[in-house]
């Protein structure tokens, strides 16, 4: 689809929100309040969406470690085995 306008995507976020698609981070914030807001007892980054999050985190964590910080990252959907969700910089 072509968004041909801002008009025309906003007519476009209506007609999701009216099949029940909701395009927002309220429940986010709502599910990680509940959970007492881990998200800010450390530096963190979420990479999210349909396409490039792989390419996005390997980027990250190249920047990352070329600045001596550690870092760790989990992933979840189509790895090759369990043990590809997770991946670190440090000995385990």
């Amino acid at each position: 689809m072509s968004i041909r306008s801002y008009e025309h995507a906003l007519t476009y976020l209506l007609v999701l929100e009216k099949k029940g698609i909701f395009l927002s981070i309220e429940t986010t914030q709502k599910i990680l309040e509940h959970l007492g807001s881990p998200h800010k007892k450390f530096p963190s980054v979420l990479v999210a969406g349909t396409n490039g999050k792989g390419s996005t985190v390997a980027m990250l964590s190249s920047i990352l470690k070329s600045g001596g910080n550690v870092y760790f990252s989990a992933s979840f959907g189509c790895e090759r085995a369990y043990s590809d969700r997770w991946k670190n910089d440090w000995e385990v």
